[in-house]
């Protein structure tokens, strides 16, 4: 099948998937999408919401049309092969379209190719959207696009909230663990991001990071043994049920003592990352003491007042994309399907805002609209920053241990820029005295440094006295022996001095010197005469 084929069949296939306003319209805008159809963050999760959207603004906005165009292979498998073709088939559907379409909006994701839709996004002038965690180098305007905006967060925020929080336990030096083989790139991304924000801080922050290349217990053991050494502050930027067994192996190596904090990161709350009930008391009971020093940080969803429009997204992935939904779990929960719901919203409101025919509706006017300001939608309020990103509000967990669960002790609120911690929910420190950790502890992370360096000096002169003193016994005793030896050995010498009696003579001088120092002038003085 040509790439031809591959476009003109998502065109003909989703035709009940297009909304488009028909009616007498003032301005005609188009989004197009660039997704996996069922992996990842995916079409068949993304669409029913981007339908929902369309079909709310619609009804408010009668004087612009609006087209969602969805470009896909159904025979794509992994985010190499999306990536592969996602710009060929981009360009290619932009060449045969034959629409009169005012303003375009990319929506794309991590899969695809990031530099080559901005680099034809900056081209063409068209505002370019991410559904996926953003990079700096997405944000760029020299390597990304000047029209990019950054709808689900930024590892630059999560970076900040993460150093914002040692901040204000005053702890500056930290070891990363970093799950090397883990589906998702986020841990390895994050992991990178801390290390350049913590370079570019202020603050005098140390961090290590380590990758382990596997989850065995000699990798575990190795990578606690070398943060010992190095921090008292351990961020595992891993799945949760790998952050478990490096807590239980925490917990075997004596590290739930008060000692230690432990963070743990996750994008959002589902099974394939982690979820604070990988970390709840009984299923953990044997380790949940070394929960008590655990932080758990995630994106902070929305409450009941997203109930109707969950519902409405619920009923069009059933009806129209075959799609459920397990109790308790709603789709406006996960940040990838809100930020696609929230980029129909942004995009219409950014164009009617140019109120002329004669405006020109590219991507760095509309850009001019949304960035550095505070967006209301129906989902509410949307914060974007003067850098055109957008970044998640998280929520804060610590352990609760009388009912051992991990409950919400503070978040970050982005709209405030500011930590906010719980009044009546704290974390119940392991330590004798129910304190936080120390950020370098009294004797240092090698338990010999500090106030104990005096301490350990003295033992070791002790220990240099008492080597030297046994080193003295050791060679008088095989001197004695020797000697005792050779009379045994040697029966007619009678091993006696002889004395010179011509040189002897007295020295009145040597009267008055003290007994100790004239024994020892007198051996010193005739050693040379002894036989």
């Amino acid at each position: 099948m040509s790439l031809h084929d591959v476009l003109y069949f998502t065109t003909v296939s989703l035709m009940v998937m297009h909304l488009h306003g028909f009616t007498v319209t003032s301005r005609h805008i188009e989004i197009i999408t660039l997704m996996p159809y069922n992996f990842s963050v995916d079409l068949l999760h993304m669409a029913p919401a981007m339908d929902v959207a369309i079909e709310k603004v619609q009804a408010s906005h009668h004087d612009i049309g609006i087209t969602m165009e969805h470009l896909f292979n159904t025979s794509f498998r992994s985010c190499d092969e999306v990536a592969s073709q996602s710009v060929s088939m981009l360009s290619e559907y932009v060449y045969n379209s034959k629409r009169s379409t005012d303003c375009y909006a990319i929506l794309t994701t991590g899969c695809a190719d990031s530099s080559g839709i901005a680099s034809l996004a900056r081209g063409r002038d068209w505002l370019l959207f991410s559904n996926s965690m953003a990079s700096n180098s997405f944000l760029n305007p020299d390597i990304g696009s000047p029209t990019a905006v950054a709808l689900m967060g930024t590892y630059v925020g999560y970076a900040r909230v993460l150093l914002e929080i040692m901040s204000y336990y005053a702890w500056y030096h930290a070891t990363i663990f970093v799950e090397g083989k883990a589906l998702t790139p986020f841990y390895k991304f994050l992991a990178s991001q801390l290390m350049t924000s913590s370079r570019a801080s202020v603050k005098p922050f140390t961090l290590e990071l380590l990758t382990m290349i596997d989850n065995s217990h000699l990798t575990v053991k190795a990578v606690l043994e070398r943060a010992k050494l190095r921090s008292r502050v351990i961020i595992l930027l891993t799945l949760g049920t790998t952050a478990v067994q490096i807590l239980r192996r925490a917990n075997d190596a004596s590290m739930a003592d008060g000692d230690y904090v432990f963070f743990n990161v996750q994008p959002s709350q589902v099974d394939e990352y982690g979820t604070i009930d990988h970390f709840a008391y009984p299923l953990n009971d044997s380790v949940s003491r070394i929960y008590q020093s655990l932080f758990f940080l995630t994106y902070r969803p929305g409450g009941d007042e997203l109930k109707a429009l969950n519902s409405a997204i619920i009923r069009r992935s059933a009806n129209a994309y075959n799609v459920t939904y397990a109790d308790g779990h709603l789709p406006l929960d996960l940040p990838p399907i809100k930020s696609s719901y929230e980029a129909v919203e942004l995009f219409v409101k950014a164009a009617t805002e140019l109120k002329h025919l004669s405006d020109e509706c590219g991507g760095v006017n509309l850009v001019g609209k949304l960035a550095n300001r505070t967006a209301r939608l129906s989902t509410g309020d949307v914060l974007i920053s003067g850098d055109r990103s957008r970044n998640l509000d998280l929520n804060i967990f610590g352990f609760n241990t009388t009912t051992g669960t991990m409950q919400i002790i503070g978040t970050y609120m982005w709209a405030s820029g500011n930590l906010h911690w719980s009044t009546d929910r704290q974390i119940t420190w392991p330590g004798i005295n129910g304190t936080a950790p120390r950020d370098v502890p009294v004797c240092g992370f090698t338990g010999i440094d500090g106030i104990c360096a005096a301490s350990v000096i003295s033992t070791k002169n002790v220990a240099v006295a008492a080597a030297l003193a046994s080193m003295l016994f050791l060679t008088g005793s095989t001197i004695c022996l020797r000697w005792n030896w050779d009379r045994i050995i040697n029966p007619n010498d009678n091993h006696t001095w002889q004395l010179n009696p011509v040189l002897l003579h007295h020295h009145p001088t040597l009267q008055s010197v003290h007994e100790r120092e004239h024994t020892q002038y007198n051996l010193s003085k005739y050693h040379g005469l002894l036989y």
